[in-house]
Order: structure tokens, then sequence, then C-alpha cells
């Protein structure tokens, strides 16, 4: 009965430690995180080793000291059993050195930047789910963000058609796909395949564990409606505040209280 409650003991301690990976709101003084490859903004998905860089600015400009964590989870967003030398090549809880402070604006800032491989961190040995987490100098969190690193393993060609349900045929978009594994031997696809639908890569909407609705040959066909359909339209609207003279494009009035405030066109 000793050893009973003791492996019993174990397994409830194992499970309460595996906690899910969530994403961290940066503080008011953190602004624009944000991952960029080629110079330009980026959905955080990216090919396995490819280049990238994460940015964001502190508002407070007083050059504070930055470090990062990288964390392998897997599917659900749990740590996963990889140790870091297993899937970083290199090291992580370094310190962002790389900084500038801003020049001639009413806003006083500092921008980071850390690049993906770098002079510490030098590569990722296998893809998944990553969890970039950026510390303070006294070692407290201070935000967190997702990113995925992927492989070309499969082919997945893709389908967006409008929903078979008349009540909803003009406001949500329908996604049929297919898995085609072409030289790659599947081991029991159907418990190991492992979906994961994204709109414009907003994590929150994500859809997941979706199964395949039959098998044809070695292929894998999802031809679902509703368990893989997103709401369509655009969740992002359009301004332009280049011109702080006027109020232009969906700009009702500008104001300056120590710096320029843009105030909106109610939608």
């Amino acid at each position: 009965m000793r050893n009973l409650f003791l492996l019993v003991f174990c397994c409830i301690c194992s499970v309460s430690l595996a906690q899910i990976e969530q994403e961290i709101a940066p503080p008011y003084n953190i602004k624009t995180a944000t991952f960029i490859q080629n110079n330009i903004n980026a959905i955080p998905i990216f090919r396995l080793g490819d280049p990238f860089q994460f940015v964001f600015d502190d508002l407070y400009g007083d050059e504070a000291n930055y470090y990062y964590t990288i964390t392998h989870c897997d599917y659900n967003w749990t740590k996963s059993q990889l140790n870091l030398n297993e899937y970083i090549v290199g090291l992580d809880n370094q310190r962002i050195i790389d900084y500038e402070n801003s020049f001639n604006t009413l806003q006083l800032y500092s921008h980071y930047r850390v690049s993906f491989p770098n002079q510490f961190t030098k590569g990722f040995k296998v893809s998944g789910n990553y969890m970039l987490k950026i510390f303070n100098n006294s070692q407290e969190l201070v935000f967190s963000r997702k990113f995925i690193l992927y492989e070309d393993l499969v082919s997945v060609p893709m389908q967006v058609k409008s929903a078979r349900d008349v009540r909803v045929l003009n406001q949500k978009h329908n996604l049929e796909f297919s898995i085609l594994p072409n030289n790659m031997l599947l081991q029991n696809p159907i418990q190991n395949i492992k979906i994961m639908l994204l709109k414009n890569g907003i994590w929150n909407t994500a859809i997941t564990n979706v199964k395949p609705m039959f098998t044809l040959g070695n292929d894998l066909i999802y031809k679902y409606d509703k368990e893989t359909q997103f709401w369509a339209g655009n969740e992002f609207l359009f301004y332009e505040n280049k011109d702080i003279r006027n109020a232009v494009n969906n700009v009702r009035y500008i104001e300056l209280k120590g710096i320029y405030n843009t105030y909106l066109m109610p939608n």
C-alpha cells in the first residue's frame, strides 16, 4: 500500500506540473512587440533554418536590461520533454545586446532587437511549437510570445469555400484540405497527426483536434463543414495618420497632449 500510494502521488505531481504555456501580455511600457522576417512584420511561423528577428520598444527609454529564454512545447503548448541542448544549438537566457535609443522624437523609447540565429543561440535543431519569454534584470517575466518552426514533410492541398449552411453562407469560410504523406510512412496517422488551423496567425481562435473525415489510401481527407469553419471578415481596420496637421482617412481628429493623439471614426 505504501508503494502504491507513492506511485499515485508521483503521477498526480507529474500531471500538475504539465502546465500549458500561455502568452503573457506585455506591460504598458512595452509596444510593437513583433516578429520580423525579410524586414517586414511576419506571422510567427518560420521554416526551420530560416533567419528571423523579434523586436519591441520600451517607452521608458532607460536602456533597461532584458533577457530571453526559449521553451520547446508539444502540440498542446505544454513544455516538451526535450532538454535545451536537444532543440537549441548554443544557449538561451542571454541579455539582448542589440538595442538603440530614439532620437529627436516626442516620445522617448528604446528599441530592442534579437536575431535568430545569433552569437549565443546559433540555431534550432527541431521543428515544433516554441515560446519566447522576455525577462527583466530581476529575472521577472515581462511578456512572452509564441512562434512555430516547420518542415515541409507532407503536401497539404487546400480550398477555401463558402459554408454549406445557408444561415451563415455570407458570414463564414470553410476550409477543405487533405494531407498527402508523399513517400513518408505515417504510423497510426489517425492518432499521431495533429491539426491546427490558424486565421491570420491568431492563436486564440485556432481550430485544433480535428480528426480526418476519411482516408483514401495513405491520404487523409478533411472535408468537414462546421468543424473547420472560421468567421469571415477583416478584424483589422484601416486608418491613415501620416499627416498630423489634418484628419484624413478614418481619422476623426488629432490633438497634441505631450505627444500626438489620433482619434478614429467609430465603426
